[in-house]
């Protein structure tokens, strides 16, 4: 299995590319600060893309 990571993930081009991937399926390793914007964006993919 594949992964792609990303930094950065809670704006701009971060949370683009990760909600992208995240479309296709992909599986993900995301990096940002502070940790509750990057849970809340966690819960955002699931519901989502799951």
């Amino acid at each position: 299995m594949k992964y792609i990571a990303i930094t950065g993930a809670i704006s701009g081009i971060g949370y683009e590319t990760a909600k992208a991937f995240a479309g296709r399926g992909c599986s993900l390793i995301l990096t940002a600060r502070p940790e509750a914007r990057l849970e809340a964006l966690k819960a955002e993919i699931l519901r989502e893309y799951t």
